[in-house]
């Protein structure tokens, strides 16, 4: 085996890695596991890695906080349009998805991260 997986790995064949979240730079509300998908983001620009990351933006984000008598609190507030975050909008007309019998428009925003691409869907 060796290195032959990552000779396969290039810029028209990127390593794609979908999380629910990436805890990168800005986008500060993430868990254990969006933060080390937001490493892997980070660790592949790092190392010239071709590098695609896809998971969702979410309407609302939250805050822990532990309080003086060491209770956790949580705080959810409305998180900003992706664009506050430098993503730009992808210009592809997705079909609606129906939840529930509610049409849902899903749009795709892009950035890049350490020379590599991270994508966010969001409704």
């Amino acid at each position: 085996m060796g290195n032959d997986y990552f000779s396969k790995v290039t810029k028209k064949a990127p390593w794609v890695c979908f999380s629910n979240e990436f805890g990168v730079s800005d986008l500060s509300s993430a868990g254990g596991l969006g933060y080390l998908a937001g490493d892997w983001v980070l660790l592949a620009g790092k190392l010239g890695i071709p590098f695609v990351g896809i998971g969702l933006y979410y309407e609302y984000k939250w805050k822990q906080e532990i309080n003086k008598n060491f209770l956790q609190k949580e705080k959810f507030f409305k998180a900003p349009e992706p664009e506050f975050y430098n993503f730009r909008k992808v210009l592809i007309n997705l079909p609606p998805l129906i939840s529930n019998g509610k049409k849902i428009k899903i749009n795709i925003y892009s950035k890049r991260v350490n020379g590599n691409l991270l994508l966010m869907l969001h409704e």
